[in-house]
């Protein structure tokens, strides 16, 4: 048997390690999914009121931060909580606004 020079072992072994972690990784997000939100029809339904995203923040119940509103509209902070009181706010239920199966309801 032929020992690998140690640069041909190194290069085994980051492709190895490379790989374990996107396995890792893929499986990690897999687990950790959670309930996306059409924040596009979200969006037209504040603008539909006339109101910004200030003013969606009052109307919660309880209320929340204005910059809160603004990161679960960009997808940084979305949470089922938040969606609960920014649907109901809105008037809707949290379902009106849940995308299902990768299309928006």
């Amino acid at each position: 048997m032929v020992a690998a020079s140690g640069r041909q072992c190194n290069s085994l072994q980051n492709f190895v390690l490379d790989n374990a972690f996107h396995l890792f990784d893929y499986s990690w997000n897999a687990m950790q999914s959670k309930p996306r939100y059409n924040v596009a029809r979200m969006h037209e339904d504040m603008v539909a009121k006339g109101w910004q995203p200030v003013d969606l923040a009052r109307k919660c119940r309880p209320p929340v931060s204005a910059s809160s509103v603004t990161r679960f509209f960009s997808g940084a902070f979305q949470t089922p909580r938040m969606a609960k009181r920014l649907s109901r706010a809105l008037g809707h239920a949290p379902d009106h606004y849940l995308i299902r199966s990768g299309v928006a309801a």
